[in-house]
């Protein structure tokens, strides 16, 4: 009989973990404290007008997403319009660290994410421009640390937009998209205003689950999803 207090029976001792256990769990705790980067591209064409302000509009997601972020995240956010000439996007919001609006931060971090939320909060859409979805995206993947360059930082690309000019790209265009996005490994999150942008076969589910991500259409609470999603690798959330 075990002494009193002891267990009669305390089973076969826990299972060493392998060499590849353990650095994965290595990897996630990595992951878990370091600082998150995280760059959005928000479709600012002129069809994005009717979706920018109100209830769950692009102003109201994006600005409730910025407040996830702590002191020593990095972040920055790309308007995607253009006329056809120049680069796919213009920067709203230089890639960089910008404070926090966490009641915890010090007053220097909540007025310099007051600025940031600011200057996103100008931007409006560009009424006689179109997106280059492709264009945009693939330039934000470029600018991420990916493969054998992932430094331990978790990221995240997350772009916005109404779906309209998906169409600009080709079969071959979204394949060839999609293949980019699948090789960088790093995830995308898809926010569609079109309640049927993450359906099967759509260009916006297929690019998230090519590189890792998720997708979120008009039939989700887009506000909640992608405030959740960048609480996931920032460390200013709660």
């Amino acid at each position: 009989m075990a002494p009193a207090g002891l267990p009669a029976d305390p089973g076969p001792p826990p299972r060493p973990l392998t060499a590849e256990e353990a650095a994965g769990t290595l990897e996630r705790y990595r992951q878990a404290t370091a600082a998150g980067r995280v760059r959005f591209l928000i479709d600012s064409s002129g069809s994005m007008n009717r979706w920018w302000d109100g209830a769950n509009g692009v102003r109201e997601i994006v600005q409730q997403a910025m407040t996830r972020f702590g002191p020593e995240d990095t972040y920055g956010v790309w308007g995607v319009a253009s006329a056809g000439d120049g680069p796919p996007y213009r920067e709203l919001l230089a890639f960089g660290t910008h404070g926090s609006s966490s009641r915890a931060a010090g007053r220097d971090d909540q007025e310099k994410a007051a600025e940031a939320a600011r200057r996103v909060a100008a931007a409006t859409p560009e009424m006689s421009q179109e997106a280059d979805i492709g264009g945009a995206l693939r330039a934000a993947l470029d600018g991420m640390p990916h493969g054998g360059e992932d430094d331990g930082h978790p990221r995240l690309v997350v772009l916005v937009t109404d779906d309209e000019d998906n169409d600009r790209l080709d079969a071959a265009g979204r394949d060839a998209l999609v293949a980019f996005a699948r090789e960088r490994k790093v995830p995308v999150l898809m926010v569609s205003f079109d309640s049927g942008g993450c359906l099967a076969g759509r260009l916006d589910l297929r690019v998230a689950e090519a590189s890792g991500g998720r997708c979120v259409d008009a039939r989700d609470d887009l506000a909640k999803e992608l405030s959740a999603e960048v609480a996931e690798v920032a460390q200013g959330h709660p």
